[in-house]
């Protein structure tokens, strides 16, 4: 195999072609998804040093057997900021905790996923990526940042991501300070105590609110609880269709401040705080004015469902893992609902929804399709 120095295309089992030695002979070589580092000989970080036709994705797995100082310090390898990867689409940098600073990723053109995780040692990311040119990256449409427990800052300008669609920033417990976005991204995810202030000191760069269409927010309660203090009113989250999160605080925080207004799906994922007695907690959405699709799940101290008749565009209503909820609301649901679902609730619940015979029947015969626990207990016909 390795004498076949002109074979372009190799096909088979990641697992058989991760057995192969010294496969960075096979320099004309344009596809590899999965490259092992071993300690034997012809399994070296090496190998990778002559595949410079590579295209498409490349996985390196155990990067702990690297063990030359050279070659696992705490910077990166050479051959990852050359000119020879120019058809790479993703790179996927993971567990490389003594790197002090990234590689100028800028420079592979074709780069449109970004993932950089478990790197204990970066405390600033900035200019570096672009490298000596200058360049930015300029079709990179999804940034991952994973496990950076270091990580203060992130600086920048809004050239450096022009396609941007997707951010996600997990376990950046120090992470403060992050580049302006740019005004096509749609995704913001942040998880696991990432803290980061969504509007920018930058003069007239758009705050996060103007341009993000879904964003989910899990597990940050201080990133909630500056979020909540800095909103105005006219810092209206305008393009926002979709949020996800499980801190109820957020949400009251964001209607009380006029901050919905075009909000179509809510997902309220294992809140402990919901209880929807409280009338602040009622308010935040019953203000959801354009709601159309609306879920609770693993909200453990949900005891009743909040008012939702003045919801006039719901169509979908999804209530999972909530063993204390016991029953609909009191003035029953929306005349647009299409979709009721419940699972894994009190039993008191799915009795009081029996087709017929349960006593919330009559507030939820209108609606065409309804599922409990997996049963299928009405559904009309498409177009009647």
């Amino acid at each position: 195999m390795k004498n076949l120095v002109s074979l372009r295309h190799l096909t088979a089992a990641d697992q058989l072609i991760s057995g192969i030695a010294e496969i960075g002979r096979l320099s004309c070589l344009q596809r590899l998804h999965v490259f092992e580092v071993r300690t034997q000989a012809g399994y070296t970080i090496r190998e990778l040093r002559d595949l410079n036709e590579l295209r498409g994705s490349l996985y390196v797995r155990n990067l702990e057997n690297v063990e030359s100082k050279n070659k696992a310090g705490a910077t990166y390898p050479s051959w990852l900021k050359t000119q020879w990867l120019t058809d790479l689409n993703i790179v996927f940098l993971s567990g490389c905790r003594r790197w002090e600073s990234l590689p100028p990723l800028a420079q592979l053109p074709s780069l449109k996923v970004l993932w950089i995780q478990g790197m204990d040692a970066t405390k600033s990311i900035g200019r570096e990526l672009l490298g000596p040119g200058g360049e930015v990256f300029r079709r990179l449409e999804e940034l991952v940042l994973d496990d950076m427990p270091e990580l203060r800052e992130f600086l920048g300008d809004r050239r450096f991501f022009p396609r941007l669609r997707s951010v996600v920033i997990k376990d950046c417990n120090k992470l403060k300070t992050l580049p302006p976005l740019p005004s096509n991204l749609t995704e913001l995810t942040v998880l696991d105590h990432g803290f980061w202030m969504p509007y920018f000191d930058d003069t007239g760069t758009a705050p996060v609110g103007s341009v993000v269409s879904s964003l989910c927010v899990y597990n940050c309660p201080v990133l909630i609880a500056g979020f909540c203090v800095s909103l105005k009113e006219e810092d209206s989250l305008s393009s926002l269709q979709t949020l996800s999160i499980d801190d109820i605080s957020l949400l009251t925080g964001l209607t009380a401040s006029k901050n919905l207004a075009c909000l179509q799906n809510l997902e309220i994922h294992s809140c402990l705080k919901i209880i929807c007695s409280t009338t602040e907690q009622e308010k935040a959405i019953e203000d959801l004015t354009f709601l159309q699709t609306l879920c609770f799940n693993g909200c453990a101290n949900l005891r009743s469902l909040p008012k939702l008749r003045g919801l006039r565009y719901l169509k979908k209503l999804i209530v999972s893992n909530c063993p204390q909820t016991q029953s609909l609301p009191k003035k029953g649901l929306p005349a647009s609902l299409k979709v009721l679902e419940i699972a894994s609730c009190h039993p008191l619940l799915k009795e009081r929804c029996g087709k017929e015979c349960g006593s919330n029947w009559e507030s939820i015969r209108h609606i065409p399709r309804v599922e409990i626990d997996g049963e299928v207990i009405q559904e009309e016909a498409s177009g009647n």
